[in-house]
């Protein structure tokens, strides 16, 4: 299975909000024009994983280091960023346990513009993180959930 990553089109916006409303839970949708900010304002934008469709996607974007996009607020470009932050990453059920998050990752960390990447990963995807190389700097919440502040610095 040969898994195409690149950079979604403007046309498929639609498709991945889709993809992620059938999929994501309940406690973590947030309204269409909010997701869709983050991938409009991105400068790195959003990559799919395409195997004739769009299996996954991952969306990251310049943001600034110990800082979390509180959920459900509108992603505004920021001017002076000081890392690359991975804000979802998301693989369709059934394409899961084949590499596919991983290759999507890596496309993001590979940018040489960027030494730093942060996320914030539910604990029980802490694991998938480490094995990339992210660790724990904070413990926080997300969506009433226990979550950590994570940094990848190459």
């Amino acid at each position: 299975m040969k898994v195409n990553i690149r950079f979604t089109k403007k046309e498929e916006y639609l498709e991945i909000n889709e993809l992620r409303k059938k999929n994501y839970p309940n406690f973590a949708i947030e309204n269409d024009k909010i997701f869709l900010s983050k991938i409009e304002q991105s400068e790195y934008g959003c990559l799919v994983a395409d195997l004739d469709g769009i299996v996954g996607f991952i969306i990251s974007f310049p943001y600034f280091v110990g800082k979390i996009l509180p959920t459900n607020s509108i992603f505004n470009k920021v001017e002076e960023s000081n890392c690359c932050y991975i804000n979802d990453l998301f693989v369709a059920e059934e394409f899961r346990n084949k590499q596919i998050g991983l290759s999507l990752t890596e496309s993001v960390i590979s940018d040489k513009s960027n030494k730093i990447f942060c996320t914030t990963s539910l604990k029980e995807h802490e694991s998938f993180w480490n094995k990339i190389g992210f660790r724990s700097f904070f413990k926080t919440e997300y969506c009433g959930k226990e979550a950590s502040y994570m940094m990848l610095i190459k």
